[in-house]
């Protein structure tokens, strides 16, 4: 059969067309690939401080719960986990994660605990807590240490 014109020209406008859906494929596919990604990307980076300040949230209540049970005025177990883990917490290297720990727990839970039983969390430990190095740090230091001298 001999080929003429009009059959010719259909079949390549077929092959065009069929390679313009393939480009068109192809680029939905690579641009629907950055998508994702720039998505995924713009949904991760976002959600660090999010979940860093959900964290901080979290010890915070953490913390805030342990001075209210401290404040009961009773040596019950939980009293003794929440010794043993400041005696940890001033026992672990001192990174700067380990700094905003610190600075998350609050003072007043220690001063708390000093109440309940002086000898449980000693001057030098506190001090390892809070460097008194720092003049904020070296005046709770100081009351810190008249008030165990006076318990």
């Amino acid at each position: 059969m001999e080929c003429t014109p009009s059959s010719s020209t259909s079949s390549e406008q077929q092959q065009n067309e069929a390679k313009k859906i393939q480009k068109k494929k192809n680029s939905d596919f690579s641009s629907a690939a950055e998508t994702s990604t720039t998505s995924t990307n713009e949904t991760t980076t976002p959600r660090l401080p999010k979940d860093a300040l959900k964290a901080q949230l979290t010890v915070s209540n953490v913390f805030e719960r342990f001075e209210r049970i401290v404040r009961e005025c009773n040596l019950r177990p939980p009293v003794t986990f929440i010794i043993f883990f400041i005696h940890e917490l001033a026992a672990a290297p001192q990174t700067e994660y380990w700094r905003r720990l610190v600075s998350i727990m609050p003072v007043n839970l220690i001063f708390a605990l000093a109440h309940l039983d002086p000898h449980a969390i000693p001057l030098n430990l506190f001090m390892r807590l809070y460097d008194p190095e720092d003049e904020k740090n070296r005046k709770l230091c100081i009351k810190y240490a008249f008030m165990i001298r006076k318990l």
